[in-house]
């Protein structure tokens, strides 16, 4: 019994670091209101902000599948330039598929354990999953939600199944080649983007008014470089609720410019969602330029249709 009690009281203290961090921030960053409307405010403010999608249509079935197999194995548009520049990842790759392929041979070997005897723990583990993918999914497969799913999945799945030694090692393996060499080595080693670049122009011209293609990106980097917030001058594109706001300083004269109608990115799930964003605009010349991974873009003046 006192055990029980015991390993019950490190669980609860482990599962309030997140809640905990959250009321910190809320109080001495935000210096935020006590009260339970504020704080649910506060922890859904991309929802409240319009900086997040909740709804059901057919982007939840689209995206959801897509996201989910994507944040245990890395699929996106980048892995053919990839091997188009780097043609010794083909060898990484293949070896990789082949470890993955030898585990079909090895899953005659696995056990399922009754659900009888599945842990309480193992339990919560599951609700957990399952609450986390429905948040996913009402998020239109937004793939931020389902980065916890990585340590959840084994948790829950080791409560059903009795996996052979061989198994774990050749699954580890592979998604380690596989993530590692067409995922993480290439983000950290290559600038896909020149957000930096792109960050110190904004720095640079505090006059001016920006609708950029990954506005969180730049913002966060101009805050860190300069110690300044530029989210009043630096908006994310699709407009959405914005589109008023940029419209009343266009009247007053601001000089808007975009990278949305120039820039180049391989398929991936916002191209997919978005869609041409050229009908929001009308063009009226090239500002400036910048390379990049994918190629040269540019920064367009334009105005934004009414």
């Amino acid at each position: 019994m006192h055990k029980s009690r015991r390993l019950s009281w490190l669980f609860l203290a482990a599962s309030s670091i997140v809640p905990l961090v959250y009321l910190l921030v809320y109080f001495l960053y935000e210096e935020g209101a006590l009260g339970v409307v504020e704080l649910l405010r506060f922890v859904l403010h991309d929802f409240y902000g319009n900086g997040a999608e909740a709804s059901i249509d057919y982007r939840n079935f689209l995206m959801t599948p897509i996201s989910l197999f994507r944040t245990f194995f890395q699929v996106h548009g980048n892995i053919l330039l990839f091997l188009k520049g780097f043609p010794l990842l083909w060898w990484v790759a293949i070896f990789a598929l082949s470890l993955a392929f030898l585990l079909l041979f090895d899953l005659r070997f696995m056990r399922m354990i009754s659900f009888q005897h599945i842990s309480l723990t193992v339990k919560v583990h599951i609700l957990a999953f399952v609450l986390h993918l429905a948040f996913a999914f009402f998020s239109h497969g937004n793939a931020e939600f389902m980065v916890v799913l990585i340590v959840l999945l084994p948790l829950v799945l080791v409560g059903f199944i009795d996996f052979p030694y061989r198994i774990l090692w050749k699954l580890g393996l592979a998604m380690f080649v596989w993530n590692a060499s067409l995922a993480i080595l290439p983000a950290n080693r290559l600038d896909f983007n020149n957000d930096k670049a792109l960050a110190d122009f904004v720095i640079a011209h505090p006059d001016k008014v920006f609708v950029l293609s990954d506005k969180n990106v730049v913002a966060n980097i101009c805050y860190y470089v300069s110690g300044y917030s530029v989210a009043h001058r630096v908006f994310t594109f699709p407009l959405g609720v914005h589109k008023e706001e940029l419209l009343c300083l266009q009247k007053e004269g601001a000089v808007v410019l975009t990278d949305v109608l120039s820039r180049t990115t391989p398929l991936s799930r916002g191209s997919m969602l978005e869609g041409d964003g050229s009908d929001g605009f009308i063009f009226e010349e090239t500002y400036v330029q910048f390379d990049s991974f994918y190629g040269t873009f540019s920064l367009d003046r334009v105005r934004i249709v009414e």
